[in-house]
Parts: structure tokens; C-alpha cells; sequence
């Protein structure tokens, strides 16, 4: 899937948790492992967990 308003980050071990229970929260396929992404237009965002 392409999601055309994402943002990739490599997140450490918590933020990495907290993503993969995130909807918002992707594995994406063609980087190395440990790389996530972040889809902004799937949801309202959290405004707590963006501070």
C-alpha cells in the first residue's frame, strides 16, 4: 500500500510497541528492519501522543 501522507522514523523499542498497536502504524516493505511508518491521514490524531 502507498500512503501518500506518511512519515518513516526509526523508532526505538517503546515508541516501536506503542506504533505497531497505533492504526495509524505500518511496517513498511522496502526498508530495513526496524524502520516504521506512520500513515497522518488514517486518523485523527492523538494530540497527547504527538507532544
Amino acid at each position: 500500500m502507498i500512503y501518500p501522507r506518511s512519515v518513516l522514523l526509526l523508532p526505538d523499542a517503546d515508541t516501536r510497541l506503542a506504533l505497531l498497536e497505533d492504526p495509524r502504524g505500518f511496517v513498511p516493505g522496502c526498508f530495513a528492519p526496524g524502520w516504521m511508518g506512520v500513515n497522518r491521514a488514517a486518523a485523527e490524531p492523538d494530540r497527547d501522543w504527538l507532544s
